[in-house]
Protein backbone atom coordinates (compact mmCIF):
# COMPACT_ATOMS: atom_id res chain seq x y z
CA UNK A 1 0.00 0.00 0.00
CA UNK A 2 1.39 3.38 -0.95
CA UNK A 3 1.27 6.15 1.64
CA UNK A 4 2.04 9.84 1.27
CA UNK A 5 1.88 12.56 3.94
CA UNK A 6 1.77 16.31 3.49
CA UNK A 7 2.75 18.76 6.23
CA UNK A 8 1.41 22.30 5.97
CA UNK A 9 2.61 24.96 8.39
CA UNK A 10 0.15 27.51 9.66
CA UNK A 11 -3.57 27.77 10.14
CA UNK A 12 -4.87 26.22 6.90
CA UNK A 13 -8.41 25.06 6.29
CA UNK A 14 -8.53 22.11 3.92
CA UNK A 15 -11.73 21.61 1.95
CA UNK A 16 -11.96 17.84 1.48
CA UNK A 17 -15.43 17.65 -0.03
CA UNK A 18 -16.91 15.27 -2.62
CA UNK A 19 -15.06 16.80 -5.58
CA UNK A 20 -11.67 16.38 -3.91
CA UNK A 21 -12.63 12.87 -2.77
CA UNK A 22 -13.54 11.90 -6.34
CA UNK A 23 -10.26 13.24 -7.70
CA UNK A 24 -8.22 11.43 -5.04
CA UNK A 25 -10.11 8.16 -5.50
CA UNK A 26 -9.38 8.27 -9.25
CA UNK A 27 -5.67 8.40 -8.27
CA UNK A 28 -6.11 5.21 -6.23
CA UNK A 29 -6.44 6.84 -2.79
CA UNK A 30 -8.73 4.80 -0.56
CA UNK A 31 -8.03 6.42 2.81
CA UNK A 32 -7.51 10.01 3.94
CA UNK A 33 -6.45 11.00 7.46
CA UNK A 34 -6.16 14.55 8.75
CA UNK A 35 -4.12 15.51 11.81
CA UNK A 36 -3.47 18.95 13.24
CA UNK A 37 -2.11 20.88 16.15
CA UNK A 38 -1.93 24.63 16.63
CA UNK A 39 1.04 24.99 14.21
CA UNK A 40 0.78 22.26 11.58
CA UNK A 41 -1.72 20.33 9.50
CA UNK A 42 -0.84 16.79 8.32
CA UNK A 43 -2.79 15.06 5.58
CA UNK A 44 -2.09 11.35 4.98
CA UNK A 45 -3.22 9.63 1.78
CA UNK A 46 -2.96 5.92 1.11
CA UNK A 47 -4.32 3.21 -1.13
CA UNK A 48 -3.37 -0.06 -2.77
CA UNK A 49 -3.59 1.42 -6.28
CA UNK A 50 -2.16 4.81 -5.27
CA UNK A 51 1.25 5.69 -6.73
CA UNK A 52 2.44 8.42 -4.39
CA UNK A 53 5.64 9.07 -6.31
CA UNK A 54 3.85 9.63 -9.61
CA UNK A 55 0.74 11.32 -8.22
CA UNK A 56 2.01 13.65 -5.48
CA UNK A 57 1.72 16.79 -7.63
CA UNK A 58 -1.78 15.81 -8.78
CA UNK A 59 -2.81 15.12 -5.18
CA UNK A 60 -1.52 18.52 -4.07
CA UNK A 61 -3.45 20.17 -6.92
CA UNK A 62 -6.64 18.27 -6.02
CA UNK A 63 -6.40 19.27 -2.37
CA UNK A 64 -5.78 22.88 -3.37
CA UNK A 65 -3.34 23.83 -0.64
CA UNK A 66 -2.01 27.30 -1.44
CA UNK A 67 0.42 27.37 1.47
CA UNK A 68 3.93 25.91 1.27
CA UNK A 69 3.98 22.26 2.22
CA UNK A 70 6.39 19.41 2.77
CA UNK A 71 5.84 15.96 1.30
CA UNK A 72 6.82 12.98 3.43
CA UNK A 73 7.34 9.61 1.81
CA UNK A 74 7.39 6.35 3.78
CA UNK A 75 10.72 5.03 4.95
CA UNK A 76 9.58 2.05 6.99
CA UNK A 77 6.33 0.37 7.97
CA UNK A 78 5.88 -2.83 9.91
CA UNK A 79 3.14 -4.76 11.63
CA UNK A 80 3.48 -5.73 15.28
CA UNK A 81 1.83 -8.50 17.18
CA UNK A 82 1.72 -9.46 20.81
CA UNK A 83 4.08 -12.19 21.93
CA UNK A 84 2.40 -15.54 22.32
CA UNK A 85 3.26 -17.18 25.64
CA UNK A 86 2.47 -20.67 26.81
CA UNK A 87 2.01 -21.68 30.39
CA UNK A 88 3.28 -25.09 31.37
Amino acid sequence: MATLAFLVDGDVDLALGPTVADQLSRMGVTSVALFRDHDTVCLVLDGWAFDGAASSDAAIAAIGVGAPLRTLRPVMQTALRAEQTKEI
